[in-house]
């Protein structure tokens, strides 16, 4: 009686994985999506955004360090 018991268990435990597993498939992909946008926006923003302000600041450290070196700068002249 108590392996009956157990096989009824055991088809019963397999019958809800499987159920769980389909049903859970659409949260997969939709959390594969969102994941996918946000690198790409975050890829973008890096391009778009911060790029151009990080070579801003590297032409003004440029510039600087051509007006104070003594070989190039304002002490030539």
């Amino acid at each position: 009686m108590s392996d009956a018991g157990h096989e009824h268990r055991a088809v019963e435990s397999e019958l809800t994985t499987a159920e769980t597993s389909h049903a859970s498939v659409p949260w997969v992909v939709l959390a594969a999506v969102l994941c996918g946008v946000g690198i790409f926006l975050i890829i973008y923003w890096l391009i778009y955004f911060v790029w151009p302000a990080f070579s801003g600041v590297v032409f003004v450290l440029a510039g600087a360090f051509l007006l104070f070196n003594r070989r190039t700068g304002l002490d030539r002249a």
